[in-house]
């Protein structure tokens, strides 16, 4: 498993927040695990990882997940990775994002 301290990232322009995640592709289940002690969010997708399958099941269920439209969820980096960069176009405290995160689980 990889730990990833640092969570959030700012974008720069003020217009959201980039989250990092760890994806597991074909997992049988489509969770959201968040470790507030650890410091890091993995995403369970029942997706392969081919023909952007699990790119878009990741996008899915974040946008479920922060109650946002599809559209203002883009990874931003790691298309092709189990470590990503997605970005949340919306207006979020790091507190915000945290009290999302523990609601799924």
């Amino acid at each position: 498993m990889v730990l990833i301290v640092d969570i959030i990232v700012s974008d720069g322009s003020g217009n959201g927040v980039v989250l990092n995640v760890f994806v597991k592709p074909k997992s049988g289940r489509s969770e959201v695990f968040f470790d507030e002690n650890e410091g890091f969010i993995v995403v369970f997708l029942k997706s392969p990882p081919t023909g952007g399958k699990a790119n878009k099941e990741l996008v899915k269920i974040l946008s479920k997940t922060f109650g946002l439209s599809s559209s203002k969820i883009k990874i931003v980096k790691g298309l092709k990775s189990r470590e990503k960069q997605v970005l949340i176009e919306e207006d979020l405290t790091f507190s915000e994002v945290l009290e999302r995160l523990k609601s799924q689980r």
